[in-house]
């Protein structure tokens, strides 16, 4: 048993292999002097590339076009408010406690009898805001 591989890469290959085993099967001519006297075409006869289209005869003018501005609403960002800072008792006892130090020691007794206290640990956390409103006014 014979097995003959062929591969064959182009359509040229492919007609020229197709010539060389019509031959050998007529038993016209030798195969492999069929093979090496067809020359292969070239790539461009392989693949011809397509007719471009002619270049226009006119050149195309730039054309003005006169366009009038658009007013565009500007856009607003709301930016959100500062979170406000919490007022915690340390702070207010710093506070307090310059005012002690500076010689106003009286007058920190008053803010706090004032809140309805008697000692600083006394006072509710939404009384804070007002005690620190008096102490900056002492200072101020």
């Amino acid at each position: 048993m014979i097995t003959i591989s062929i591969n064959p890469q182009t359509p040229a290959h492919m007609a020229i292999l197709g010539k060389a085993l019509l031959a050998m099967l007529e038993g016209d001519a030798n195969p492999r002097m069929l093979v090496a006297a067809t020359p292969l075409p070239s790539v461009d006869e392989l693949f011809p590339l397509p007719k471009r289209p002619a270049k226009p005869a006119a050149k195309i003018e730039a054309i003005a076009v006169a366009v009038e501005p658009v007013l565009v609403p500007a856009v607003v960002v709301a930016t959100p408010a500062p979170a406000p800072v919490a007022i915690t008792l340390e702070s207010v006892r710093a506070k307090l406690t310059a005012l002690s130090q500076a010689g106003q020691g009286a007058a920190v007794k008053e803010i706090i009898t004032a809140q309805g206290c008697t000692r600083l640990t006394d006072i509710l956390p939404d009384q804070y805001a007002a005690v620190l409103a008096q102490a900056e006014a002492l200072t101020a």
